[in-house]
């Protein structure tokens, strides 16, 4: 499958609650040095700014680190190559459909001259698109310490890279113009864990997050386009009344715009003309009833 490639890698590490330097195995941490987004020319939203300011400005402090953020782990991102968004993998489909369904069992009529029967058809074309994206199969929200995110069907989410944990592949995927990142199994299921992204690497904490509901899943984003030909008749049955003491049937065929007349004896209460079955229930030289089988 191919991969997309999304600028959100580069979003940075913001504050963990349970979160750590790697490297306090004898309580001497060595912190990492990142940019704080809000100071950047893009800047961010005012919601936003609490969440940054607090952890880039306290970066630089070891009580900092020793005391906020102790036992996380690191995994290196391995990045997805840039792709266009609108690449999508299509699927084309032809399907024949009767234009006419008749209810079987039930007794109808016809008076001489009338269809009985006609076999109209169209052929229903489907294109089927599946996006390099994915969307939750159902409205749920990721829930963790201090934050929440909240997840539509009808939002696209993006794989930006992916991860190895515990030797199995996870895809990552950024919640929303957030430095978070969410890890999916193979299975289209979330990790109990989030991360955030920085300098080619995730950083994972120790705290566990709420799905909800638990069968939130990620599948794979498919838009489905439908059209229809014309409808044409391939066929029809039409009943002609009585000749020679017989049943008479007239078969049109569109494709020859030819006519050709069916018999069938009176007392025949199942009758097939055309490869459909009738039931004879009631009959006149100018009226018929009937059932299709």
């Amino acid at each position: 499958m191919k991969k997309i490639f999304i600028p959100a890698l580069t979003l940075l590490l913001t504050g963990l609650a349970s979160s750590a330097s790697a490297q306090c195995y004898d309580g001497n941490c060595t912190a990492p040095v990142f940019t704080n987004p809000c100071s950047t020319a893009m800047g961010c939203p005012e919601e936003e700014k609490a969440l940054f300011e607090d952890f880039f400005d306290n970066q630089g402090s070891d009580s900092y680190w020793k005391n906020r953020f102790r036992q996380y782990r690191i995994y290196p991102i391995v990045e997805y190559p840039e792709a266009a968004p609108c690449d999508e993998a299509g699927m084309d489909s032809e399907q024949t459909v009767n234009a006419h369904e008749y209810q079987r069992g039930v007794v109808v009529s016809a008076n001489k001259g009338q269809r009985m029967y006609d076999s109209t058809t169209y052929t229903l074309r489907t294109h089927t698109s599946t996006f390099e994206a994915y969307r939750v199969n159902t409205k749920g929200y990721i829930r963790g310490k201090g934050h929440e995110f909240k997840l539509y069907t009808d939002e696209l989410l993006r794989p930006v890279g992916e991860v190895s944990i515990n030797n199995a592949p996870y895809m990552l995927i950024s919640l929303g113009n957030t430095p978070y990142m969410v890890m999916i199994d193979n299975k289209g299921r979330f990790y109990n864990q989030i991360g955030i992204a920085n300098n080619g690497n995730l950083y994972v904490g120790n705290d566990t997050v709420v799905i909800n509901p638990p069968s939130l899943r990620l599948i794979p984003a498919q838009s489905i386009q439908q059209s229809k030909s014309d409808t044409r008749l391939n066929f029809d049955i039409r009943y002609d009344g009585i000749e020679n003491n017989m049943l008479v049937f007239l078969v049109y065929n569109a494709d020859t715009g030819t006519t050709t007349k069916r018999t069938a004896s009176p007392t025949q209460r199942y009758i097939t003309v055309n490869g459909i079955n009738f039931e004879i229930i009631y009959y006149t030289p100018e009226y018929i009833e009937y059932r299709i089988n």
